[in-house]
């Protein structure tokens, strides 16, 4: 237990040592940055989710891990992967597996300027050929968004994405989102965020959650984030918690060794 310990204190020391700029974690929002995960550096996001769908009806999420990799300072790769559960407590039905495997790109197109925003493109892909059989779909699922970014003070920034999501063109649904971010000290952020999924035909789905970040040092981070539907088509609430961290894949310059 003692030698446990010790190798994961030694692990976050290293951390703090490949770390020369805090890392910012995607996972806990709805709303994507425009920034990038720094050329050669991986950063894996990993969280759980639960989410009231309806009565007595609820999905889990356990895990759901991103893995982001700085190609080079311009342009990101990414691979997602979500393991789900939906589970009706009344029927005792239940559907679980991997979802389409998603694999996509990120770019960023502008710096910010002023008080014209930082500008950025995301675009995913999923496979259904990686997905477990209840989650198998003939359709390709697909999502293109555009990102911002305000940086307003070194406390304050604005995030905030529009885009278009489908499976089949058919079911082509719109999205926007909007999140502001507090840096509250070196160690703690806090953010609010409202998003909706727009159907033609189907009322709009609308949410609203907030919740805070904890670094325990600039390359490893935990978070916490709690949510609520604000229309009819939404689903009640949810939770999710989760942590990521980065790593080097090339020998840059290091910190001293120590934990903020």
């Amino acid at each position: 237990m003692y030698k446990s310990c010790f190798n994961i204190t030694l692990l976050l020391f290293t951390f703090e040592a490949i770390g020369q700029v805090k890392m910012e974690a995607e996972r806990q929002r709805e709303t994507k940055s425009p920034d990038l995960v720094k050329g050669n550096n991986l950063q894996v996001e990993i969280g759980f989710r639960k989410e009231k769908l309806e009565d007595q009806q609820y999905l889990y999420q356990q895990p759901v891990a991103t893995f982001r990799y700085g190609l080079f300072n311009a342009l990101e790769l990414r691979m997602e992967l979500v393991s789900q559960t939906i589970r009706n407590k009344i029927s005792k039905e239940s559907q679980t597996g991997l979802v389409p495997v998603k694999f996509g790109v990120k770019a960023k197109i502008l710096p910010q300027n002023n008080w014209l925003p930082s500008i950025g493109a995301l675009a995913q892909v999923g496979v259904p050929s990686l997905a477990s059989v209840d989650y198998y779909t003939d359709g390709l699922p697909f999502e293109f968004r555009m990102l911002f970014g305000n940086t307003i003070t070194e406390r304050l920034k604005f995030h905030y994405n529009a885009g278009v999501f489908w499976q089949m063109k058919e079911n082509k649904h719109w999205a926007y989102s909007f999140s502001p971010i507090f840096k509250l000290s070196d160690h703690f952020n806090l953010f609010v965020e409202e998003y909706a999924f727009l159907k033609r035909g189907i009322s709009a789905e609308h949410y609203f959650n907030g919740g805070i970040n904890y670094y325990l040092n600039n390359s490893f981070m935990f978070d916490l984030t709690a949510g609520v539907g604000l229309s009819d088509n939404s689903s009640p609430y949810f939770l999710s918690a989760g942590f990521s961290f980065r790593l080097p894949f090339t020998g840059e310059k290091k910190e001293p060794l120590s934990i903020n």
